[in-house]
């Protein structure tokens, strides 16, 4: 039991370690926040344009309030993709809808919101190996490219 914790005790590094492994934690942090946001905001997104198109919502006649869409999200409505058209009427609610020249490129952004959310784990996981593995290669890379830089002293 002992070996197999020592063997396991590679892939977990510590970032207070040193100083690569506080850069290679700060790289993972960055790529990892961004792939989880972006999925969400996919998910999102997709699921609002979802209902616009379940709605009918696709000229400014038959454009509908944030609260008659079930599974839209105001932040999606409110998003600066210019996927989403608005209506905003002096003393009436603003109402939303997808014109017919934006559809295609809707239903392509549809298409790819589908992921799932296991893949979104392994892809964090994905991520988390390359760390792994940059912090224990990297230094050897650097001093690689250190001995072979034509300009270095």
């Amino acid at each position: 039991m002992e070996q197999i914790l020592e063997s396991l005790s590679v892939l977990v590094i510590p970032p207070w370690r040193d100083e690569t492994a506080m850069t290679v934690w700060c790289v993972f942090l960055a790529v990892a926040g961004t792939v989880i946001y972006l999925t969400l905001r996919r998910l999102t997104l997709g699921r609002t344009l979802r209902a616009l198109i379940n709605g009918g919502c696709t000229d400014p006649r038959s454009a509908k309030e944030a609260g008659a869409l079930p599974g839209a999200s105001k932040r999606a409505l409110e998003s600066r993709d210019r996927l989403i058209e608005k209506v905003k009427e002096e003393g009436a609610p603003t109402r939303y809808y997808l014109p017919d020249s934006h559809l295609k490129k809707a239903q392509y952004f549809m298409k790819a919101s589908g992921t799932k959310l296991y893949l979104l784990f392994l892809e964090v996981l994905g991520a988390y190996l390359i760390m792994v593995l940059a912090y224990y290669f990297l230094p050897s890379v650097l001093k690689l490219m250190e001995s072979l830089n034509p300009f270095g002293m």
